[in-house]
């Protein structure tokens, strides 16, 4: 049976904000009692945010999120689930429904902080945006899901570099084990980086400036740099 999780992150995104009470403590309960203690999905939507929580207070400034990604998360779960097994719609009047969107918005907010840290998508668990910057203009978004081939990256701030010079991701591991992600050049200031390269949690993503590609290991120090969470 194909265990369905968008209701289950609704709840678990207001919980992490402290603000969940009432029927709703007792609806999560039982959809989580529902697919069992042994879900793995449930605890990994359950960590996302406590851990995002965690680190809020060492994060900068969270990005402004817009009505629209509220709209977007509701309306997804909406079109995903059909509307007689809906449990929250007997209770979701206008005012309810409003608090519920500005408490969305409000989760999308808080798990989104840049300069660094990962981004969670709060619409499927594993998938993270990792933004990678430094004391520069440089910034690297990069789109994986931890433990599974395949990165895709945009940036912006990243100058033309002389002939021969590249820019270069890499992930390392384990603090010692360098893996080479790819090397990339600017146009116009904005990067695109597309690899087949595995990154695991706790990886440390980094960019260098290199005068050639290089196979193995950077030969300067990193300009911009994120953990993977």
């Amino acid at each position: 049976m194909i265990r369905e999780h968008d209701r289950i992150e609704e709840l678990m995104a207001v919980s992490a904000l402290g603000a969940l009470d009432g029927d709703d403590v007792e609806l999560l309960a039982r959809l989580r009692a529902d697919h069992g203690p042994d879900c793995e999905d449930c605890a990994q939507i359950e960590t996302g945010f406590g851990e995002v929580c965690g680190r809020l207070g060492l994060s900068l400034d969270p990005v402004a999120v817009g009505d629209e990604m509220a709209d977007a998360i509701l309306a997804r779960a909406k079109q995903e689930r059909p509307s007689t097994t809906d449990e929250l719609a007997p209770r979701r009047g206008q005012g309810v429904a409003t608090r519920w969107r500005a408490l969305v918005a409000v989760a999308a907010a808080f798990a989104l902080v840049v300069g660094g840290v990962v981004v969670w998508d709060v619409t499927r668990s594993n998938e993270q945006t990792v933004v990678l910057a430094g004391s520069g203009p440089q910034e690297l978004s990069v789109k994986l899901t931890p433990g599974e081939a395949g990165v895709h990256a945009t940036g912006t701030g990243f100058g033309d570099l002389s002939a021969g010079r590249v820019y270069e991701l890499w992930t390392i591991r384990g603090g010692t084990n360098t893996i080479k992600v790819a090397c990339f050049t600017a146009s116009g200031g904005t990067v695109t980086v597309d690899a087949d390269t595995s990154v695991q949690v706790n990886d440390t993503m980094a960019v260098t400036v290199e005068p050639g590609c290089q196979p193995t290991k950077p030969t300067t120090t990193p300009i911009i740099t994120a953990k993977v969470s």
